[in-house]
């Protein structure tokens, strides 16, 4: 199948959304987005934690409402947003010009290797995100966080890993993929879990009564891969 002179396949769902499901996403949500910033459960934990980053990433920023609001708490310091929709960008360019946006995708983040941030945010994005691409994802959000710095990952957290056909392009092989994200960075032993806070998705209410089919969760780690592994010394036998 071929739409806008792209061919659709699953191999290719990361570059449906870069090409032109991002900023049909966008379109739907505009009007709704960082109208509902009392249940943001990201800005929540920042609060709850009393974290003061300097510099600050969010990947899946669409056109920066959180980071502006982080900005509106926090003050000056340096906010980049990455996000595949273009419609988005142009939206927060005009809206929030201190920050800084590149647009992208997480498996191949437009960071260069010095560039690393004390809170990066990835709220609801590994879902979308190809199996083939997912561990190339997760190296390249291991890359921009800074030794000792912070990750906030929000996601569905369903009773069993789950893949679930994309309601919105029900023609396409699209999928999206919940399961236990934080499960890996916690057992690259390279992270902590600081925080975590679970929620019914579809009323925003914290709580941790909820089927698997509608919790979410968000998680905050810490990265800290020196201090986790406990030095031995081995002596030869004599």
């Amino acid at each position: 199948m071929v739409k806008d002179n792209i061919f659709i396949n699953h191999e290719l769902q990361d570059d449906i959304f870069l090409n032109y499901e991002g900023d049909a996403w966008f379109n739907r949500n505009a009007k709704t987005l960082g109208k509902n910033l009392e249940n943001d459960f990201p800005l929540k934990l920042i609060d709850l934690l009393n974290l003061k980053p300097a510099r600050i990433l969010e990947i899946g920023a669409a056109n920066g409402y959180r980071l502006a609001e982080i900005s509106h708490r926090l003050g000056s310091g340096t906010y980049v947003a990455i996000e595949p929709s273009s419609k988005a960008i142009e939206d927060g360019q005009k809206r929030f010009p201190f920050i800084e946006f590149r647009r992208g995708l997480m498996h191949d983040l437009p960071l260069e290797n010095d560039e690393v941030f004390d809170l990066v945010i990835v709220n609801f994005v590994f879902h979308w995100i190809s199996r083939d691409k997912l561990l190339c994802s997760v190296a390249e959000l291991d890359r921009v966080i800074a030794e000792g710095g912070y990750l906030i990952l929000g996601d569905f957290l369903p009773d069993v890993p789950t893949k679930v056909k994309y309601h919105h392009l029900q023609d396409e092989e699209v999928f999206t993929y919940k399961q236990d994200y934080e499960e890996i960075f916690l057992s690259s032993g390279l992270f902590t879990r600081v925080a975590q806070l679970t929620f019914d998705h579809d009323t925003h209410s914290l709580t941790p009564d909820v089927s698997g089919e509608r919790r979410g969760v968000v998680s905050c780690l810490r990265k800290n891969k020196e201090n986790l592994y406990v030095t031995k010394t081995f002596q030869k036998n004599p």
